[in-house]
């Protein structure tokens, strides 16, 4: 009886170390999707800031 309460023990911590691991990779997979929609986002703002800077660069030619 000890001997199978041990088991059952192990058992449980064993799917519960499991569920823990299955959890902090879930985690870790949302924290790269959101790194990689963050690195788009700053690639497509240094594309605006380069256009902007041609429209002002280009106005600034204008002016003159």
């Amino acid at each position: 009886m000890l001997l199978e309460k041990l088991r059952q023990r192990i058992h449980d911590k064993a799917v519960a170390l499991e569920r823990a691991i299955d959890e902090k990779f879930s985690a870790v997979e949302e924290k790269e999707k959101e790194l990689r929609q963050l690195r788009l986002a700053v690639r497509e703002r240094d594309h605006d800031l380069e256009r902007l800077r041609g429209v002002v660069s280009s106005n600034e030619a204008t002016m003159q």
